[in-house]
């Protein structure tokens, strides 16, 4: 009769190897009956676990593994450099996978990497990442495991990022204590952490402040679709005068179109972008930005990794802090 696996247990019951394997060590939240129907099969069929695989595990090879969603913006390979800094340090090598903000590019460099024996796992999450099996995998397998800039709360992972929250309420204020009066909000994509305390802070700001949230102001590319006409109907209709982005990137696709409809920036409209990445300021006019201290989060992601890798205990989350960079696209 053939060694009982992980894999057997989960045909058997229909559901995913990695939550087999969260039941059978003890680790991660899954519903009291679902974790019994799998200790009782486990024990029912003679499950052992496999103590050369177990060895495997525990064989240093002094190489971690990063996942980014792309390295073409300022922001990602400043997080790379601040991994790299602390490497040196530590006699350490990174193998490095791009996503490029795909959740099956994502899931695939995960699994390259647990068969590279990486003794750790550095992860940006992608924009289209929504379930979480394969970095849950990494840590059922004691693989250790630090997400960078995007956290999750569906996994039990230590993370380091910017305090986005209070990023975007600085932001979304300083438009306000510089006259703005109809402020409009540019989202990110849904799926991302960023998004959410980005937006939850330009709510914030306007309560604070005692100005109305208005869902007309929020502007949502994925659901509204044509960026151009949904500026021109809030120029036309609303007359905003304020507009907080989620990135520069977005700012500059924006500042774009609100020139070509014959728009002043900061005469006409406050514009806020967020990462402070180089574009920033090369843009015409200079965009004010809320800079993210990308290279201290890939450094102190980094220095949590090493210390997860050799006590075998996570720290705890690391927030860092923003601030607001001033220039030109506002008044």
């Amino acid at each position: 009769m053939k060694k009982v696996t992980i894999v057997d247990i989960a045909k058997e019951l229909d559901i995913s190897p990695s939550t087999v394997s969260r039941a059978l060590n003890g680790v991660g939240r899954m519903h009291p009956e679902t974790r019994q129907h799998i200790m009782d099969l486990a024990r029912q069929w003679g499950y052992r676990p496999n103590p050369h695989a177990q060895r495997l595990k525990r064989t240093k090879t002094s190489t971690i593994g990063l996942i980014v969603p792309e390295l073409t913006h300022h922001f990602y390979s400043q997080i790379v450099k601040g991994v790299d800094s602390v490497l040196d340090l530590h006699g350490f090598q990174q193998i490095i996978c791009v996503s490029n903000e795909e959740f099956e590019k994502e899931q695939s460099a995960a699994l390259a990497l647990l068969n590279a024996r990486v003794d750790g796992l550095l992860v940006a999450l992608s924009n289209e990442t929504n379930q979480y099996d394969h970095i849950q995998q990494l840590i059922d397998d004691e693989i250790p495991v630090v997400l960078l800039d995007r956290m999750c709360e569906d996994i039990q992972a230590p993370y380091v990022m910017t305090d986005d929250f209070e990023g975007a309420k600085l932001a979304t204020e300083y438009l306000i204590k510089t006259g703005c009066k109809n402020i409009a909000f540019l989202k990110g994509p849904e799926n991302i952490s960023t998004t959410f305390r980005r937006f939850m802070g330009y709510k914030e700001a306007l309560k604070i402040h005692e100005f109305p949230i208005r869902e007309e102001y929020v502007i949502d590319p994925q659901i509204h679709g044509n960026l151009r006409d949904s500026i021109s109907r809030l120029m036309d209709i609303f007359h905003f005068d304020g507009l907080l982005a989620h990135s520069d990137y977005h700012v500059f696709r924006a500042m774009e179109i609100i020139q070509h409809l014959g728009y002043k920036i900061p005469e006409d409209i406050s514009i806020i972008g967020y990462a402070d990445e180089p574009l920033a300021s090369y843009t015409s006019p200079k965009i004010t930005s809320v800079k993210q201290p990308a290279f201290e989060i890939g450094k102190v992601g980094m220095e949590m990794l090493l210390q997860q890798i050799n006590t075998g205990k996570a720290g705890d989350p690391q927030i860092l802090k923003t601030e607001l960079t001033v220039r030109d696209s506002t008044r």
